[in-house]
């Protein structure tokens, strides 16, 4: 896939785990695995603007949390080929 594509994914965008996507994602933004890992306001503000804590509050001052996808796929997709999420942060 040619990288044009990825950056002009919005931020807030969630996109399948299929193989090694992540070095590709990070070359046109930054993206985190959905862990329902928390992650700091300050450093994400548009994505906090996006989903706030829509997801979990983190700390409830200085951080909050991304989605989860663990244990979730695409209806019919098989699940070797999607194994997770990522969500663009930056």
């Amino acid at each position: 896939m040619k990288t044009e594509y990825f950056r002009a994914l919005a931020i807030g965008t969630i996109f399948p785990k299929v193989f090694s996507t992540l070095d590709l994602l990070n070359k046109c933004g930054i993206w985190y695995e959905c862990l329902g890992q928390e992650i700091r306001r300050d450093e994400y503000p548009e994505l906090f603007n996006l989903i706030g804590e829509m997801f979990g509050s983190g700390d409830g001052k200085t951080t909050f949390n991304l989605p989860n996808t663990c244990n979730k796929n695409f209806q019919d997709a098989p699940k070797f080929i999607v194994s997770g999420f990522y969500i663009r942060c930056k």
